[in-house]
């Protein structure tokens, strides 16, 4: 809470030391840190660390509804850096697994069947 303070008040040096050294290094435990961290770097631009930072996040204990976004944040950013698709599916695969019957596995559902469709006619991706 204390790197959100201090990122609202404009002091991002600030928030990253108190949000790196808010973690613990428990895996799940260190989720929603990780989850903050990547939304943070996302902001600042930081396409890499915001990869990393959401992918630990994603082996955390997130609520389900905050494991599906950020599974969602992490395809979009994942295929805007030029990823393998099957990077993306995977991501999208694993966190419908885990929350299977969550109403926000349908979007990740449409998402993962458009990856599956072929490329329209006029060449247009129908994510893209």
């Amino acid at each position: 809470d204390l790197g959100r303070v201090a990122e609202k008040r404009g002091d991002d040096a600030e928030a990253e030391r108190l949000y790196l050294a808010a973690l613990t290094g428990d895996v799940k435990r260190d989720g929603d840190v990780h989850l903050a961290l990547g939304n943070f770097y996302q902001r600042l631009g930081n396409r890499e660390k915001a990869i990393r930072h959401w992918r630990q996040a994603l082996e955390g204990d997130l609520a389900s509804d905050q494991h599906l976004v950020t599974a969602q944040r992490l395809s979009d950013m994942l295929r805007e850096a030029g990823r393998p698709v099957a990077m993306v599916k995977s991501v999208l695969m694993t966190a419908i697994g885990r929350h299977p019957h969550a109403r926000e596995a349908q979007i990740l559902r449409s998402r993962l069947e458009a990856l599956a469709e072929p490329k329209r006619a006029n060449g247009a991706n129908p994510l893209a």
